[in-house]
């Protein structure tokens, strides 16, 4: 009997890894939420079709692992991130359905808290607490 491939071992690939490094050159090794360079770089599908590395181009984005946690998580609740952006630990970001998330990365990377507010006047007076 031949066991299926899990999607962590199609991500061992070596189909998987040279459409990555592909992606990751087209973006400059540049997160594209926040423009991180110093932290460990995902590739992110915006969508799946099929195996990992039959993506289009198009459909794939390079996102430092923090912004990929809050993609990810964003995604599971319904929601995209559309743009992000990180101070030291501090992180935040406005989704498609209009709601601001604000956080903390805590330093071992294992925790991401989240405050969701609807309202910029209490977004802007929290964001400053944080920077």
């Amino acid at each position: 009997m031949i066991k299926e491939k899990t999607y962590s071992d199609k991500l061992k690939s070596p189909l998987w890894q040279q459409k990555r490094l592909k992606i990751m050159e087209r973006d400059k090794f540049t997160c594209m939420l926040c423009t991180d360079k110093e932290s460990s770089l995902h590739v992110h599908h915006k969508q799946y079709t099929g195996e990992p590395w039959e993506a289009p181009d198009e459909d794939l984005e390079t996102l430092c692992c923090h912004c990929h946690r809050a993609e990810t998580e964003m995604e599971k609740n319904g929601d995209t991130l559309i743009f992000a952006m990180k101070t030291g630990t501090n992180y935040f970001g406005k989704t498609k359905k209009g709601l601001i998330i604000i956080g903390k990365i805590m330093p071992d990377d294992s925790l991401i808290i989240s405050l969701v507010v609807n309202k910029p006047k209490e977004f802007l007076s929290i964001l400053n607490t944080l920077i």
